[in-house]
């Protein structure tokens, strides 16, 4: 997952306290994504959470380019091959 950087976010019509309440949801929802992950049989590392503007398109794709080698070095999705043992 991708959003704006901490602490940088510019919404209209919403205070900075609403935001930061956003920013603390979503690092919540990651925890718990890592959380349900794990509990699953899948490494956490198989998920990410990066803080990016939409003025750092270097960066993203770096970020991006990053991850997807990450994910081939884990190999396959343990999940897709159980699904391919089952069916």
């Amino acid at each position: 997952a991708a959003t704006c950087p901490k602490g940088g976010i510019e919404v209209l019509g919403f205070t900075q306290r609403q935001i930061q309440s956003q920013i603390h949801a979503a690092l919540a929802r990651a925890q718990a994504i890592e959380m349900v992950l794990e509990d699953s049989g899948i490494d956490p590392a198989r998920y990410a959470l990066e803080w990016v503007s939409s003025a750092e398109a270097p960066r993203f794709a770096e970020l991006v380019t990053a991850f997807t080698e990450k994910i081939q070095t884990l190999g396959p999705n343990p999940l897709g091959v159980l699904h391919a043992a089952c069916g």
